[in-house]
């Protein structure tokens, strides 16, 4: 269910463009539906429970930035070996860095001080999750499938419409993300670039469009640039509170 999730989530942020996205169902949930509580048995759930930290609620994957450097390797013309290679040397590295680093931080200030979600709400929820199929279990969902059925059908008829009629206007990675907490967040922004870029293509043409998207994307880098420098300068002066984030 994880690699299932984490595909699609890949395969819809690289080609819709989404800035980051959450799955609008987690793992845990789907095959606790699938197997009920009882054949997973105490350990079990326990276990799904476990997966809440790293297959739920998760702001950027590292699927799709591998998807998208090994993209950008295609176009610039770099080797995708040696490119593959270094971002799995980074992705060792932060994985080692960040754990040393949390338990550093934990120890030294208390990991209560810290995020109220990663380190008390998330943990405290997971855990009662599991409990609470364990004392009320439940059997193979049956609704859940019927919704899901329904579903698959219903991408099914969006993605032949999407390719067989030019004039269709709806994208069928509109059904999929659903209504999640960063679509929640990030909507307006969506359709005020979907506007623009509506407004450019129609008077404009595909040159005017060639010609304003070095703006546009300076507008992302100087986002990041920007939250870059203000946290250097936050370090070196010790000035706290500084929280920058895509919502």
């Amino acid at each position: 269910m994880t690699l299932l999730i984490f595909l699609g989530l890949t395969r819809i942020i690289s080609q819709a463009g989404l800035a980051y996205y959450r799955a609008p169902v987690i793992p845990a949930v789907p095959t606790l539906d699938l197997f009920g509580s009882q054949r997973l048995g105490p350990s079990g759930l326990t276990a799904l429970g476990m997966t809440f930290s790293w297959a739920t609620d998760i702001r950027t994957l590292v699927m799709t930035s591998t998807a998208n450097g090994l993209k950008l390797s295609t176009l610039f013309k770099i080797n995708c070996r040696r490119l593959f290679l270094g971002i799995m040397l980074a992705i060792v590295i932060s994985l080692i860095s960040s754990a040393w680093m949390t338990l550093l931080l934990g120890y030294k200030y208390g990991g209560i001080n810290f995020s109220s979600w990663h380190f008390k709400g998330l943990a405290n929820f997971a855990m009662k999750w599991a409990v609470n199929f364990i004392r009320y279990p439940v059997e193979f969902g049956k609704a859940q499938f019927g919704f899901l059925t329904l579903g698959s059908f219903l991408m099914f008829l969006l993605i032949l419409a999407r390719n067989h009629f030019l004039w269709w206007p709806l994208s069928p990675v509109g059904l999929a993300i659903g209504l999640s907490f960063p679509v929640y967040q990030t909507w307006f922004s969506v359709f005020i670039a979907w506007l623009v870029k509506a407004i450019v293509m129609k008077y404009g043409g595909i040159k005017v469009y060639n010609t304003t998207k070095p703006f546009f994307l300076g507008l992302i880098l100087g986002a990041f640039v920007t939250a870059g420098i203000w946290a250097i300068i936050g370090f070196f002066t010790k000035m706290d509170g500084l929280i920058f984030t895509l919502t």
